[in-house]
């Protein structure tokens, strides 16, 4: 008897918990959210839309037409951008790297915003050097229910050979600024010259002569990959990263070629675009219910969103089918 008396009173205790807690805060009023991002010889598109109450339950937001954009470029006024469909605004201007790019924008019925980002130089590249290893093979088998014999017969259809591609970039990092870099792979399957971003990869050190390996003493993996210079401030830079890849032989078809080409970009980021991706990372990995809430960096005066910019070299890495042997280009 004592039992259900527990049982009883916890299930009325969950019981008074359930009720509706009215909200009385203030609702704010509603701000512009400006998202853009620069990159040399590119025009530059930004995307104005309207914030919305933590508790409202619409899944879009509100795209703001009809504003007026203003650019500067290191603090001169080049132009009004030009309004397009779904809250995109276009200007005509290719930025350069070095350049201080600010942007105004005023809109009804919303406080005017102002939002700046430096569009980085990009680092010296010195060389590239890659290597690959075969690291096994793995055969692609076909399972057919045979009736008659009541068991199921394995066929060999062909194989896979796995690789691992090691990559070692140097670079020189400028001695002048603090900077910021990004590392990004990307993967081709064949079809047109599409790119997708490949996330299986590792950054396994960094070194530079004077240091040795600096890998346990930086960044360690995260998820976006990005790494500051505090290190390595001026110095030559050997970044080694590495990831799987393999080719398929069929028995019957002959080669049917490798996994696809890869494309390894090297950026440096503007310092708004670190700390939005370095907080945004830091969100995403806090799962405590009781950890303190982490602020998602934004350079937008009086609003919300990100102005940033990166520079990139960019090396194309191409296999060929006899000797899966890679070349690169940096665009």
């Amino acid at each position: 008897m004592k039992k259900v008396i527990v049982y009883l009173t916890v299930f009325l205790l969950f019981a008074a918990c359930e009720k509706d807690i009215e909200f009385k805060g203030d609702i704010t009023e509603p701000l512009l959210v400006l998202n853009g991002f620069a990159r040399p010889d590119s025009l530059l598109v930004f995307r104005l839309t309207a914030s919305k109450f933590f508790l409202e339950e619409a899944d879009s937001f509100a795209t703001v037409k009809d504003a007026n954009l203003r650019l500067y470029v290191d603090g001169t006024y080049k132009e009004d951008l030009q309004s397009q469909q779904n809250g995109y605004y276009f200007s005509s201007y290719r930025p350069q790297q070095g350049d201080v790019l600010s942007l105004e924008a005023e809109a009804a019925g919303f406080e005017p915003i102002v939002a700046e980002t430096l569009l980085p130089v990009k680092a010296e590249l010195i060389g590239v050097d890659t290597s690959i290893t075969n690291v096994g093979e793995q055969y692609a088998l076909a399972y057919t229910y045979d009736e008659e014999a009541q068991d199921y017969i394995i066929d060999t259809l062909g194989v896979y050979t796995n690789y691992q591609v090691s990559i070692i970039l140097s670079f020189r990092d400028p001695l002048a600024s603090a900077d910021y870099y990004r590392v990004l792979v990307k993967q081709s399957y064949g079809e047109g010259d599409e790119y997708y971003e490949f996330y299986n990869f590792n950054i396994d050190n960094f070194y530079t002569a004077e240091m040795g390996d600096l890998f346990s003493l930086t960044e360690n993996q995260n998820d976006y990959h990005i790494y500051s210079d505090e290190l390595f401030n001026g110095k030559e830079v050997d970044m080694k990263l590495s990831f799987g890849t393999n080719s398929y032989y069929d028995y019957q078809r002959g080669f049917l070629g490798s996994s696809g080409s890869f494309q390894i970009q090297l950026q440096n980021l503007s310092p708004s675009y670190y700390l939005y991706l370095k907080t945004l990372s830091e969100y995403q990995n806090t799962m405590e219910f009781f950890a303190e809430p982490i602020q998602i960096f934004t350079n937008v005066r009086n609003g919300i969103g990100l102005f940033g910019a990166y520079s990139s070299h960019v090396i194309e890495l191409e296999f060929e089918s006899s000797s899966f042997e890679g070349v690169y280009t940096d665009k």
